[in-house]
């Protein structure tokens, strides 16, 4: 819906989650201080997300992209100028002309080729199309991103750290920084070089974490060093990962936009669900027990 109806050049969907992610965290730490067995409170507390998402979902609109490829014009010209109305020199005719072109063009492109039915996304040209949607996010589960984003505390708790909660906010204060500078360079530098150097200086990071597990990371020094290499791996990764959506969203044809996006994220959190379940075991694992050692992997 977002890749439909936001400017092309504004992609920083990352950095709420991000800003969720700080406030849960102290939210949650500042409860397990006074009261660590009230589960209750956490619970109750999303009653009020659920109430004001239900707001927001009365008043979104449909996709412009859907409303024109089912002939709907009047009803995408009038979502169209709720969105993008206003907007100096927009013009909201001439979008919507645009997408009615592009919708008639890649339906007879579609026929010619037999890229019709379900499986469009992965015929022809197309399949190259998924490849390179769904890549960037799914490379963030190989580069290390359930090793210090979702358990970075259960690492750091594993690592001997004596305050793994303040390396939490640090390590989330890192990935707010990566997002805003992340969604201010990406029209000046590309998608390319912001996807492909940030994963590179993420493998080095996690590499570096390894190698500081075969030694006495504990101290003071080699502690300090562990968690440098967390923050620049997180700063790295939450960057790249959050171009992903880029590509999701710029990428397929517009014709299979939505179906492209949703099958590559998919396939990105079924990979990340996998590691989900075998980073625990892999850093604090009854046969493992790779702690910090997990880097290498």
């Amino acid at each position: 819906m977002a890749a439909a109806t936001t400017p092309m050049d504004d992609r920083a969907y990352s950095f709420w989650f991000v800003l969720g992610q700080i406030f849960a965290s102290v939210a949650l730490n500042r409860l397990s201080a006074t009261d660590p067995y009230d589960f209750r409170t956490p619970i109750y507390t999303q009653w009020a997300m659920v109430g004001s998402i239900a707001i927001i979902f009365v008043f979104l609109p449909e996709s412009p992209w859907w409303l024109v490829s089912k002939g709907k014009i009047e009803h995408a010209t009038k979502v169209v100028w709720i969105c993008n109305g206003r907007v100096q020199d927009y013009n909201v005719q001439e979008q919507i002309e645009v997408m009615n072109a592009t919708v008639a063009e890649e339906r007879i492109i579609a026929e010619r080729n037999s890229e019709l039915g379900l499986w469009a996304a992965f015929r022809g040209r197309n399949l190259i199309r998924f490849i390179i949607a769904g890549w960037p996010k799914i490379a963030q589960q190989f580069v290390g991103l359930s090793v210090f984003n979702t358990y970075v505390t259960y690492f750091f708790q594993n690592a001997g750290n004596a305050n793994p909660f303040q390396v939490t906010i640090i390590t989330s204060c890192v990935q707010l920084i990566s997002m805003i500078l992340t969604a201010t360079l990406t029209d000046r530098l590309g998608r390319r070089r912001l996807t492909i150097y940030p994963y590179a200086v993420t493998v080095l990071s996690v590499l570096w974490l390894g190698v500081i597990g075969c030694f006495d990371y504990t101290s003071k020094s080699l502690s300090s060093l562990l968690i440098f290499f967390a923050c620049l791996a997180t700063f790295s990764t939450t960057g790249a990962s959050a171009i992903g959506y880029a590509y999701a969203a710029e990428v397929p044809q517009q014709r299979l936009r939505a179906q492209t996006a949703g099958l590559a994220l998919a396939l990105s959190n079924g990979i990340a669900t996998m590691f989900s379940f075998c980073t625990p075991l892999m850093i604090n694992g009854t046969v493992t027990k790779w702690g910090v050692k997990t880097g290498f992997l």
